[in-house]
């Protein structure tokens, strides 16, 4: 059975041999999982320092490696790739002397030591994929929402600086809390949206472009965010009418009956909105447990809240600033595949408490579709158990992240608290004096020069050369 967190709420146990019943012989071995609490070996559980030791000998079935991206692009050599986690969160000799793990704090000052050389803003185009075609998916680890199989106009943006073909959106994630930090501030959330680079070309390229979410209060409700979290709630309780209905396919005694009662607790449950853990006394419910199912099945046939055509960068039109910190790390899951080009916008949205809150229930009281178990990766706050925390502890930043920040002096915004923000001087501003020549004029996108050079097969970057190369 796939184990995904340390405490799980178990079925019972007539439920548990009715549904064991349904297992094909042979799917029961233990598989490498991870976890972002305490490593239980015994149970081939690892917590982040022990993420090395996550094997997977198949990226179709392996739970400990949640994304194949060979199926994003064929290109990409994940199903060959060695798992490359390692935890730099306290070293930085050895093998962390020069690594790109994923996530790091993000500090304007490294302004003194490197440029950004970006000079537009990252130009997106959102397609027109429906937002009901979308699949939502509530992962152990994160909430993710993929984008449809077909779109006649597919979403991509537009990296500055090297990459002369656009990134294609594959997916977006929610983690929460933030796996970056800024200067020491974690942030609520983390929206992460992730891209693969023209799938024309031969190339292993990953990039993830991150907007920030910070709770506020509840005038600050984020109708954007309530589309996704409508969705995932669908998806939550899909999976448990689904887990209803096996098990009462198979309940024909008394006995069974129990397990009913058990199951029809779990909608009851997820329909709760206080802050109860999940296995509550059932002869509370026990009354209303055949308008509980019928309510279940109600919700879930009733089509999604809105399924129409969407704009999958909203996070990032909204976010209210064009500049950002950028770097090269890994992805911040097992196997911690590094070269992956981040783009972290430098402000958060501001968005309701009660947004971030149902984010966290989503996680904590996820049910494996499976197992039919409430089952996730996260680790309990000490505070609140009830709560659980799905972010990576902080790596140790290296010369190899070539972390810079782009902003003001690196192209002109027109948003308005950017302009407001460039008026500041850049102690102001929070960014230290620069030791590079002076910045060239800030241009806008439709003024960047274009080259009529064939593109290259392998982007580059990064570069150490001083700003004066540009014109």
């Amino acid at each position: 059975m796939v184990l995904f967190t340390l405490t799980t709420i178990r079925m019972s146990f007539a439920g548990a041999a009715a549904f064991l019943a349904l297992i094909p012989t042979g799917s029961t071995a233990m598989h490498d999982t991870f976890t972002f609490g305490e490593t239980d070996s015994v149970n081939h559980v690892y917590g982040p320092e022990a993420w090395d030791q996550v094997q997977c000998e198949n990226v179709e079935t392996c739970p400990g490696w949640p994304t194949n991206w060979e199926n994003l692009n064929k290109f990409i050599p994940y199903d060959t790739s060695p798992n490359m986690c390692r935890d730099c969160s306290e070293q930085t000799g050895g093998e962390c002397a020069f690594h790109q793990q994923s996530p790091i704090d993000l500090d304007r000052n490294i302004t003194a030591r490197r440029e950004c050389k970006d000079r537009h803003r990252m130009n997106y185009e959102p397609g027109n994929c429906r937002f009901g075609r979308m699949n939502f998916e509530i992962l152990p680890h994160v909430l993710r929402a993929y984008q449809p199989d077909y779109c006649q106009v597919i979403p991509t943006i537009d990296y500055s600086m090297g990459f002369p073909d656009d990134w294609i959106l594959e997916f977006t994630d929610i983690a929460v809390p933030s796996h970056h930090t800024i200067e020491g501030h974690r942030f609520s959330a983390e929206v992460i949206m992730s891209h693969v680079y023209s799938a024309r070309k031969i190339n292993k390229l990953i990039g993830n472009v991150a907007v920030l979410l910070e709770a506020g209060t509840e005038d600050n409700h984020y109708d954007f965010l309530e589309l996704y979290i409508k969705r995932f709630h669908q998806e939550a309780r899909k999976t448990k009418t689904s887990c209803m209905s096996r098990r009462l396919s198979t309940s024909s005694s008394t006995k069974g009956l129990q397990d009913v009662r058990t199951d029809e607790a779990m909608v009851a449950d997820d329909n709760d909105e206080s802050d109860a853990e999940p296995n509550r006394d059932l002869t509370e419910l026990e009354d209303d447990r055949e308008m509980a199912y019928i309510r279940e099945m109600d919700y879930v046939n009733k089509p999604p809240f809105y399924t129409g055509y969407f704009h999958p960068y909203m996070w990032y039109a909204d976010v209210g600033t064009e500049y950002y910190f950028r770097y090269n790390g890994s992805l911040p899951e097992p196997p911690c595949f590094e070269g992956v080009h981040w783009r972290v916008m430098q402000k958060p949205i501001v968005v309701a408490p009660s947004q971030i809150a149902a984010l966290h229930k989503l996680i904590a009281r996820r049910m494996d579709p499976v197992t039919c178990e409430y089952e996730n990766a996260g680790k309990p706050r000490p505070e609140d158990p009830s709560v659980v925390d799905v972010n990576r502890p902080l790596q140790t930043m290296r010369n190899a992240h070539q972390l810079v920040y782009c902003e003001c002096v690196d192209w002109k915004s027109p948003k308005l608290s950017d302009r407001a923000l460039c008026k500041l001087s850049d102690a102001a501003r929070g960014v230290a004096d620069r030791t590079w020549p002076s910045p060239a004029p800030s241009i806008s996108p439709s003024q960047v020069p274009t080259s009529s050079s064939p593109p290259s097969e392998q982007p580059s970057d990064e570069s150490s050369s001083p700003r004066s190369e540009h014109p």
